[in-house]
């Protein structure tokens, strides 16, 4: 699936000099524990027609 306007990423934490895993949800750091969370809030949220969605059966993967 694939969510326009949503700025989210994870990073393990096994590259570079960092070894602890981040996330990063809508510009700021948020542990890693609160992902199910924020994955119900972004599913709530394409309910509500805030962001849109669409199902990519071939994803690609594409920084603007």
């Amino acid at each position: 699936m694939c969510v326009d306007d949503l700025d989210a990423w994870y990073e393990d934490g096994k590259q570079g000099k960092n070894s602890e895993e981040r996330f990063f949800y809508q510009g700021g750091p948020r542990d890693v524990a609160d992902m199910p969370q924020i994955a119900e809030e972004v599913v709530a949220a394409v309910d509500a027609e805030d962001y849109e969605a669409i199902w990519q059966f071939e994803p690609t993967v594409h920084v603007n």
